[in-house]
């Protein structure tokens, strides 16, 4: 237990340095070596759990989702559908605000056209956030809470243009946003147009 204990610390440890590397040259500029350096690794040392550049990102993406599931697991407790769909939202804008996103990843030219193995990792982490989301949408629009007259589908793209959009702008440190208030104007807007 104690020995899986720590490689869960250690992969975490991993990922979390990857992400800053990412956040501050991009995910051309990641590699094993800037990764070891960041956790106190040898490069043949964390060569020795990850044989490349792709595994490292797969293993970020894997843990990135990982933290969406559990977040939209317990946004899902909330008391109604569009409640559930806020709590969600302010959760994923302090996985922004920490640096903990992995949608620069997920956009990458590099991932794209490179990395093509980590596409159905990518493509699995949309899908499944994608029928989460719009499985409280249409709970939503079935309670007479979430308005009908507009499809789940399109709902769907209107409320993850509120998690995209504050995620490419604060990971472009040329955008200067004030992250809390904008999250906030962002939700009533949406919470307004949805709400029947």
């Amino acid at each position: 237990m104690k020995k899986r204990f720590e490689t869960e610390v250690r992969r975490e440890q991993i990922a979390d340095a990857a992400l800053s590397i990412i956040f501050s040259e991009g995910v051309n500029g990641l590699t094993v070596r800037k990764v070891a350096e960041k956790v106190g690794f040898s490069a043949p040392a964390l060569y020795r759990h990850y044989k490349g550049k792709a595994e490292i990102l797969l293993a970020v993406i894997e843990d990135h989702f990982s933290v969406l599931l559990t977040l939209i697991s317990d946004a899902k407790k909330a008391s109604t559908p569009l409640e559930a769909l806020r709590q969600f939202y302010f959760s994923y804008i302090e996985v922004i605000r920490t640096g903990k996103s992995a949608l620069p990843i997920f956009l990458s030219e590099h991932v794209r056209f490179k990395e093509l193995q980590l596409l159905d990792a990518i493509d699995d982490c949309h899908n499944t956030m994608h029928d989460h989301i719009t499985e409280l949408i249409e709970q939503g629009q079935d309670k007479n809470i979430i308005r009908r007259d507009i499809e789940s589908e399109e709902l769907f793209f209107h409320y993850i243009g509120l998690l995209i959009t504050p995620d490419l702008l604060f990971s472009h440190k040329r955008h200067k946003i004030d992250l809390t208030k904008q999250t906030i104007a962002n939700w009533k807007l949406f919470a307004t147009a949805v709400a029947t």
